[in-house]
């Protein structure tokens, strides 16, 4: 996966990964420092293009900020 300046915009970064796997839910989760627990992102957008998912991180403003997917099926 990787992480996109999203142009013009300074506070927001897109996060792009795959492949999609149907029947499975992808949380994508932050965290400013690492160590701690990283909670689900908020404030965030989510577009599909066939099984490639982009997560626009809408407040990714200010220093360091960890990533990670977390992905299960029910």
């Amino acid at each position: 996966w990787r992480i996109d300046l999203v142009p013009g915009f300074p506070n927001k970064k897109k996060l792009i990964f795959s492949p999609l796997v149907a029947g499975r839910t992808y949380t994508v989760k932050a965290s400013t420092a690492l160590g701690v627990s990283m909670t689900p992102l908020a404030g965030s957008t989510v577009t599909d293009n066939g099984n490639v998912r982009t997560v626009t991180d809408t407040s990714a403003a200010g220093g360091a900020k960890f990533y990670s997917v977390e992905i299960t099926k029910p």
